[in-house]
């Protein structure tokens, strides 16, 4: 129970997390909400370090090192998701990039050996034959033929791109939580924000925007804690569940991301979109209940 509690506080601080980062990326450049996102979540993970050392004692070279590059996976993502907002309709690109539970399942199998079950195996079907119909645009020639050709829209790349960066970070994050248990594994999550900081701001002279200019300083607060909650207890639950139960959950958390972004942003969808997204948030809510 206290597992599937931890999933669940996933869900809603991941979908309402997402929501206000996609709210901020309204106002803020993509490089600019990860500076800060990273930065006040590095500063609070900081502040715990005195109570974890004791983990380090499982530490190595190569759990290190994994755990390093799913940091970069994750924080990779967070940049591809915020760049396809810019580009795409939110309620689209979220309904693609929280696709990350099964791309997480599909990563578990082939790596980690464990076993989707048959609900599970169509659920993910369910899930991407709803992403294929959201990246297909329909049009009338002019003999009054109805063709279809798959949407030109960086956005939508870069949605891809970040469900299957976000799949690797929620299944390989198992391998150092077993070694060096949650908190530090969270802590590789963010320590990659020094690569990405110092190739910004050095090397290209990118300065971050100052959100208190903005008048979004609070937004972007509360964007970080509540990245912070999900992070820790998605991370929590893997140490004590699967990642066959967690990952979908904590992917379905794109059925509340969608129900809050068309609410906050009223962006219109064609008729296919509606359809796939409909599909799609289908098979996410369906797979996080066959996982329970």
């Amino acid at each position: 129970m206290s597992s599937l509690l931890s999933a669940l506080l996933a869900y809603g601080a991941w979908g309402t997390g997402d929501t206000v980062g996609a709210v901020v990326s309204r106002k803020l450049s993509s490089w600019s909400i990860i500076f800060w996102g990273f930065l006040l979540r590095l500063s609070l993970y900081t502040l715990l370090i005195p109570f974890f050392l004791h983990d380090l004692q499982g530490i190595s070279l190569p759990i290190a090192g994994i755990a390093i590059l799913v940091g970069l996976s994750s924080a990779v993502g967070y940049f591809t998701f915020y760049r396809s907002t810019a580009f795409a309709n939110p309620t689209l690109v979220g309904a693609i990039a929280g696709s990350w539970g099964a791309s997480s399942l599909l990563y578990s199998l082939v790596f980690l050996h464990e076993q989707p079950n048959a609900g599970q195996w169509i659920a993910i079907i369910i899930i991407f034959t709803g992403l294929l119909l959201g990246i297909i645009n329909t049009s009338r020639s002019k003999r009054g033929n109805i063709t279809f050709a798959l949407m030109r829209n960086p956005g939508i790349i870069y949605a891809f791109i970040t469900m299957m960066l976000w799949g690797i970070c929620g299944s390989f994050i198992k391998i150092p939580i077993a070694h060096i248990g949650w908190f530090w594994s969270t802590y590789a999550l963010v320590v990659p924000f020094f690569i990405f900081a110092g190739y910004q701001v050095v090397v290209k002279k990118n300065i971050p925007e100052n959100p208190v200019k903005k008048q979004i300083a609070l937004f972007v607060g509360f964007y970080a804690l509540l990245m912070v909650v999900a992070e820790c207890s998605y991370n929590i639950g893997i140490k004590y569940s699967t990642i066959s139960l967690f990952a979908p959950i904590g992917g379905s958390s794109t059925s509340l991301y969608t129900l809050l972004s068309l609410i906050i942003f009223r962006e219109r969808l064609t008729t296919l979109q509606k359809f796939s997204v409909a599909i799609t948030i289908t098979g996410i809510v369906t797979l996080a209940f066959l996982s329970v």
